[in-house]
């Protein structure tokens, strides 16, 4: 066997490698988008069942909730606090946005901010205006996918 044949040889095993490394890479990356879709759906899921631990465990919210749904007059406190409480859910609707704009969610969630969100803004007594007062803290791409729908 020459230096030639073993050189030859030699390229064929690092070829190997390199396609074995490769596949090895692309499983990982695989893995690793998996990991952070699920992250993203823990966090999401998470952020919801505080919004909602928030109204079942205060009786301030709970309380809050009701007069404005049925157009009761609020106090100022409780305007505050619908409006604070209004701007977590549209928070929670950008980052849902956010995550399907960078492919970390699945567009099955787009459903949730068109559906749910949006509906929300239109018939929730004093959501829309939530919105408008305070659209410009919100990333631009969410105010244009908000508005379009509006």
């Amino acid at each position: 066997m020459t230096i030639q044949d073993l050189g030859s040889i030699g390229e064929f095993i690092s070829a190997l490698i390199i396609i074995v490394t490769l596949i090895y890479i692309a499983i990982q990356s695989k893995q690793n988008q998996n990991l952070m879709r699920s992250s993203a759906f823990q966090y999401r899921t998470s952020t919801a069942i505080d919004m909602y631990q928030q109204v079942v465990s205060s009786e301030h919210m709970s309380r809050i909730l009701v007069k404005n749904r049925s157009g009761q007059e609020l106090s100022e406190e409780e305007k505050i606090r619908l409006t604070f409480w209004q701007l977590c859910l549209l928070k929670a609707g950008e980052n849902i946005h956010y995550q399907l704009e960078i492919g970390v969610l699945e567009d099955e969630f787009e459903t949730t901010i068109s559906d749910a969100l949006i509906q929300t803004i239109k018939t929730a007594p004093g959501m829309r205006t939530t919105w408008e007062e305070s659209r410009m803290q919100f990333r631009v791409s969410f105010q244009k996918y908000v508005d379009e729908r509006l």
